[in-house]
This record gives C-alpha cells, sequence and structure tokens, in this order.
C-alpha cells in the first residue's frame, strides 16, 4: 500500500481503531513502518466523528482508514460545516461496499485525496 501511495514529505496519519482488529494492525504499524507518525484518537474519540475531525484539522492529519460508513458521517459533516478539509491526502476505506454517493461525498468534502477501496475486488460495486 505504501509503495503505490508514498510518504511525501511530512505527513501524519491517524489511528482510531482499536487494536484488537485485525485490519488496525497495518494502521498502527504500517505507517510507523514506513516513518509516518500518527495521532491516535482516545477511546472516546473513536465513535465522535466530531472530535476525529478535530483531530485531522488540529493536527493537519494527511493520512487515515475508515469504514465507508464513518466516512460518509465525516464528509457529511465536514460539507454541513462549509469547510473542506484539505490536509487528508491518502484515505483507506474497507470492511463494507463503498457506494458511489459516499465516495462522492468523501471527494467533495476532502478534495485533496485519493480515495482508495481495499474491501476486495469481487465485493466492489
Amino acid at each position: 500500500m505504501l509503495d503505490a501511495y508514498p510518504r511525501h514529505g511530512e505527513e501524519l496519519a491517524l489511528v482510531h481503531r482499536s487494536y484488537a482488529l485485525t485490519g488496525s494492525v497495518w494502521e498502527y504499524f504500517g505507517y510507523l513502518i514506513s516513518g509516518i507518525p500518527c495521532v491516535v484518537a482516545e477511546e472516546s474519540q473513536t465513535s465522535d466523528a466530531e472530535a476525529l475531525l478535530d483531530l485531522v484539522a488540529k493536527h493537519g492529519v494527511s493520512r487515515m482508514a475508515a469504514s465507508p460508513q464513518l466516512l460518509d458521517v465525516l464528509a457529511t459533516q465536514t460539507i454541513n460545516h462549509g469547510m473542506p478539509c484539505e490536509t487528508l491526502r491518502v484515505v483507506i476505506t474497507g470492511g463494507e461496499s463503498l457506494l458511489p454517493r459516499i465516495a462522492e461525498r468523501v471527494m467533495s468534502a476532502f478534495p485533496n485525496c485519493t480515495l482508495v477501496n481495499v474491501y476486495g475486488a469481487t465485493e466492489c460495486l
């Protein structure tokens, strides 16, 4: 993944999932192994979209991973506030189908990002 979307200058990743989830192993260690520092959300922030968006804005987060459902909520809140988030460069999603309307909303809210769907070739719409 990092070969396809390599680090560019100063980057910072947001880690917000429990370390007990299999997918979070890449989230925690993939970034760190490649030299990308991480902002780790507190447990109380992980289910609070506003708190996650605040972390992204406060720290200038450039990479994150989230389910399509969470990305939809984050994008909707960003659009409703009328302030697109321009720091995110790479957003990775998976775990469920990424509907086209969600992908469009994410790209509108985060105009500088590349949206990477890793759900799987047979499951993607």
